[in-house]
């Protein structure tokens, strides 16, 4: 009997935990094949939602399970190969079609109940992400910040609430002081402020000073004290992860200590307005 193994962590946190690590996962499938005499033909591993069938090697699994290079599926248990219909379906397909058998570690996998069990699973994670929604709103109304990273000019305090970051909030009020009170463009200040190296917030997109970041920063209600949260909603589909904008009477106001006056701010979305006009990508102009 050949056999294909397949582990899946949620998180990439999750992956190095030893009760669920990845690691741990294969040493017992291994284990299972060696007692029943299964030899190890291909191993694939996922770190990602069980909820989705888009997984790389989930996906390459069924392609060459497709082909006959196997017998058997064996996982560590159910929820690691699917908490949803879709996946569920997937491997459904390819197992029927193909004959092939499917074997968990530590739970009875029986293929008729499989896919109420992706079913019960995947209402396991809705009902996981409802209450984590409602504790967020909460910490939100009692004006701690929900997540786990706020605009930059901040840092998160011990209590949760956001504080200024006494280097980064400077360099928010040198901006707005460069592009509202001296007139500098956003390319200008960009310049200046990789010249004097100011730090960047140590992410992919900020890894040093562009107009486009720097236009970010001016657009921010957040520096003038207005912050928010429930914007928007964020929900994992087949295509991926997508954001939904929410009613205005649903967002929760949270409040950050001020770093730029309400006058100042304004006057940055008014002269932006006017530049993006003026903007040579923007110009038209009429020949005779």
């Amino acid at each position: 009997m050949r056999a294909f193994l397949y582990g899946r962590a949620s998180s990439k946190a999750q992956a190095g935990e030893d009760k669920v690590s990845i690691g741990e996962q294969f040493a017992e499938m291994k284990a299972y094949c060696q007692r029943r005499g299964y030899e190890v033909v291909g191993e694939y591993q996922d770190v990602g939602s069980g909820s989705t069938k888009n997984r790389p090697d989930f996906l390459r699994m069924l392609a060459d399970a497709r082909k006959g290079e196997c017998d058997v599926i064996v996982c560590w248990k159910t929820d690691r190969l699917s908490r949803g219909i879709y996946p569920a379906a997937a491997l459904m397909e390819v197992i029927e079609g193909c004959q092939i058998l499917l074997e968990s570690v530590t739970d009875a996998l029986d293929l008729k109940t499989f896919a109420i069990y992706a079913a019960v699973g995947k209402m396991e994670i809705d009902n996981f992400k409802e209450r984590s929604a409602l504790g967020k709103r909460g910490a939100a109304k009692r004006g701690r910040v929900p997540v786990g990273s706020v605009p930059y000019g901040y840092r998160l305090g011990k209590d949760g609430r956001p504080e200024i970051d006494p280097v980064e909030g400077q360099i928010v009020q040198r901006i707005f002081e460069e592009y509202v009170h001296r007139g500098t463009g956003v390319g200008e200040i960009a310049r200046i402020l990789i010249e004097e190296a100011a730090p960047p917030r140590g992410e992919s997109r900020w890894d040093s000073w562009f107009g486009s970041n720097l236009h970010r920063i001016l657009s921010r209600e957040v520096y003038r004290g207005v912050g928010w949260y429930g914007k928007e909603r964020h929900i994992s589909t087949e295509d991926g992860r997508k954001r939904f904008a929410q009613p205005p009477d649903s967002w929760i106001r949270v409040a950050y200590p001020v770093l730029v006056d309400t006058e100042t701010w304004e006057r940055a979305q008014t002269l932006k307005r006017e530049r993006r006009s003026l903007a040579k990508r923007n110009t038209r102009s009429v020949y005779p």
